[in-house]
């Protein structure tokens, strides 16, 4: 296929980091389709658990590990919480909940490292007030058919083990050669193009892009989604201007801030410095999120389903 100009934006997948039985035993969330086989899969655990008689058996159904202490990790552990204590308390009698726990592995010493040092706090001590159990400084080295291992030699006795740890770029061949930062994303110039190939564009989590911090040290941007999105927009721009015959623009990333969702009436988030919490928090994420949704179809369906989850249970029938 001839092209004028090409954008290479394929994202990420999931980084398993070859680690012994991660891919065949656990489960990734990397999109929506992996987002339902986990409800689902939620829901069979706890069906499961209702009918057996050994307390320990039952322990370890409804044992859920989250390995990453990131972004959508924490955010998982506090849903997950929710879902499962809170949800199907109102279907299954209180014994059966009992016996049902989050863990969540992180291998730095704190929640969500990239964030500031309040976010990390106030992430924490949420998590541990839900009765997340949460393993800081600790790597899972091996995943078996219901348990993993740690680096400590911690065995824990789960059949759930959801895998957030982290995420490597799509993997795409190249006739010739590209410049690769050691992660394997491609190196793009300050206008987002490919170092020799100015007709070719790199974005999100596919390009490694650096630019000045604070220490004025050259570092890689993180791969989140704000900075996709405005990259998205720069190259789209980019592309018009040299369309035009005009000169390209710099690209200048500016962090927005950062929100985490910490279950229902609680977030926590950061923005110039400034750090805040609790239900207005929540509310400004769920308004935010509202906004980025492409279609007012769509806008409508989930702000009527998040208005019906506040006076009634969830649906837990399976999709």
């Amino acid at each position: 296929m001839l092209y004028d100009y090409l954008v290479l934006a394929p994202g990420a997948e999931t980084n398993f980091y070859n680690i012994p039985g991660a891919e065949k035993y656990s489960l990734p969330l990397k999109s929506i389709s992996d987002a339902v086989k986990i409800k689902n899969h939620c829901i069979v655990q706890m069906e499961r658990a209702s009918h057996t008689q050994n307390r320990n058996e039952r322990k370890k159904m409804l044992r859920f590990v989250v390995v990453g202490g990131g972004p959508t990790g924490v955010e998982l552990a506090a849903e997950l919480e929710e879902f499962i204590k809170e949800t199907f308390s109102s279907y299954y009698p209180p014994e059966i909940i009992a016996d049902a726990s989050i863990v969540l592995v992180q291998k730095d010493r704190e929640l969500v490292p990239h964030f500031g040092p309040r976010v990390r706090q106030q992430s924490l001590r949420t998590l541990e007030k839900k009765g997340v159990t949460v393993m800081l400084g600790s790597t899972v080295k091996e995943v078996g058919v219901s348990y993993i291992v740690s680096d400590k030699n911690v065995k824990i006795f789960a059949e759930t083990v959801i895998w957030v740890a982290g995420v490597k770029p799509a993997e795409l061949k190249f006739d010739g050669k590209v410049a690769q930062s050691p992660d394997g994303r491609l190196i793009v110039n300050q206008y987002l193009q490919l170092e020799n190939y100015r007709n070719i564009f790199a974005l999100g989590d596919f390009a490694s892009f650096a630019q000045k911090n604070r220490k004025n040290v050259f570092v890689p941007l993180p791969a989140l989604a704000q900075v996709a999105e405005k990259q998205a927009r720069a190259v789209a721009k980019n592309i018009q201007l040299a369309v035009a015959g005009k000169a390209l623009r710099a690209f200048r990333y500016r962090h927005a801030g950062n929100l985490i969702s910490l279950g229902q009436w609680m977030a926590v988030g950061e923005m110039l410095n400034f750090t805040f919490s609790g239900r207005l928090t929540w509310w400004v994420w769920r308004t935010i999120y509202l906004s980025k949704l492409i279609s007012w179809r769509k806008k409508v369906r989930v702000a009527i389903d998040w208005t019906m989850n506040l006076f009634s249970p969830r649906d837990i029938s399976e999709l």
